[in-house]
């Protein structure tokens, strides 16, 4: 279960495009825990169903910005693997250059930033701003969930992508 090698049991294996992804089961429950406090004062499961698969889109996402980049790079082979707390992209390869590995360590935070970017403009000036404000659960999730997000996580997140940029 907590294993870094390919094929462990429980594990879910997929591709995007060419590129290999394993999410391990360590992740789910790692993102289950994280989102029991969230909704404690609703016991349904679908709020916490939403927030895990937030989680893992967002993880998903943030390590496909540093894999893109090990391929700008001239990686060949990059696979994600998404664990326990968090994700990371791995190459057999490394980046030449300082500036090369300091533009793939940004590479994940720039790639969420641009993605929450265009989520905020669609929410508040295009086409999600009248469907949001027509569904009530949309509401909630949007007013609720996001605020408790930046309160509680926003100095880890920042704290972490830091943590990753100086271990070059």
């Amino acid at each position: 279960m907590f294993s870094n090698q390919p094929g462990s049991p429980g594990e879910l294996n997929f591709r995007l495009g060419s590129m290999p992804v394993r999410i391990q089961p360590w992740f789910w429950l790692t993102s289950f825990v994280l989102a029991g406090p969230w909704f404690s004062d609703e016991p349904r499961p679908w709020p916490m169903i939403l927030f895990v698969v937030a989680c893992t889109v967002s993880i998903l996402w943030h390590e496909l910005g540093h894999a893109w980049t090990m391929r700008w790079f001239g990686a060949r082979y990059v696979e994600i693997v998404l664990t326990g707390f968090g994700g990371y992209a791995f190459t057999h390869s490394r980046a030449s250059r300082p500036w090369q590995r300091i533009l793939i360590a940004l590479a994940g935070p720039c790639n969420q930033l641009a993605a929450w970017s265009l989520l905020l403009a669609a929410i508040h000036l295009g086409p999600l701003n009248s469907m949001l404000n027509s569904s009530e659960l949309a509401n909630q999730f949007v007013n609720n969930a996001f605020d408790r997000l930046q309160k509680r996580y926003s100095f880890e997140i920042l704290e972490r992508n830091l943590a990753d940029l100086f271990k070059l």
